[in-house]
């Protein structure tokens, strides 16, 4: 079967820090590390960059793709959590923690938002859902077309 391609903009976790809670000082941290009201501060020079994952369309398993822009090609990732965070105008964000695992260790922790974050800018951990819909990914994966790629349109021409 042929492997499924996706495109996610991303944070990594270094760009993200507890400013006020229980973890202060430390990055974006995995589910079961993660506290409630912790609030993260997304830093000044902070640019998302682009995460390509791979996964065969028989398993739920994802790979860092060979044209990923971070990340370790091959690399295991796995969808942790879908988070939800506010920012001081009260505004909600939803996103989604991926984690790079490599055996026995994490490598990276990355946050993809369903909406763009702006940096010098706190977001409050108001919800944390361990149990994410697999669809959630088809939501926030970026419509990327690389060259070659046909799509059809709505009068079947491609």
């Amino acid at each position: 079967m042929m492997a499924h391609v996706q495109d996610f903009t991303i944070y990594t976790s270094a760009q993200l820090s507890v400013v006020q809670g229980v973890n202060y000082g430390d990055p974006l941290l995995v589910n079961g590390e993660l506290d409630l009201d912790d609030v993260y501060w997304l830093k000044t020079n902070a640019q998302p960059t682009r995460l390509t994952l791979q996964a065969e369309a028989s398993s739920r398993r994802h790979r860092v793709a060979a044209h990923s822009a971070i990340g370790a090609i091959g690399a295991a990732v796995h969808l942790d959590s879908q988070v939800t965070l506010m920012s001081e105008a009260r505004q909600t964000f939803d996103a989604l923690i991926f984690v790079e695992v490599e055996p026995g260790e994490i490598k990276q922790v990355y946050l993809s938002a369903f909406s763009a974050l702006q940096p010098d800018t706190d977001y409050r951990l108001i919800e944390i859902d361990c149990h994410v819909n697999p669809h959630k990914l088809a939501e926030l994966s970026d419509p990327i077309f690389y060259p070659g790629k046909q799509i059809t349109l709505a009068d079947v021409r491609q």
